[in-house]
């Protein structure tokens, strides 16, 4: 996995302890199965709240949030 720039807006860092920054992994359930769904996957702080749009694959999301400025 790439690795998580600081955040653009508070410079919360993903390798603080605890990290500020995190790669989400949304999970739901389809009704009729009952199959467990990745739905989402954004990258996240915890500081700000600031956040990616909602992505396919991790890296997607990763490189988005690395590329963002203010």
């Amino acid at each position: 996995m790439e690795k998580l720039k600081p955040c653009p807006f508070c410079g919360g860092e993903f390798e603080a302890a605890p990290s500020a920054i995190s790669v989400i992994y949304d999970w739901s359930h389809d009704e009729e199965s009952g199959e467990l769904l990745q739905n989402q996957i954004y990258v996240h702080c915890d500081i700000c709240g600031a956040r990616t749009d909602i992505y396919n694959t991790d890296a997607e999301a990763i490189g988005w949030w690395n590329t963002r400025s203010k």
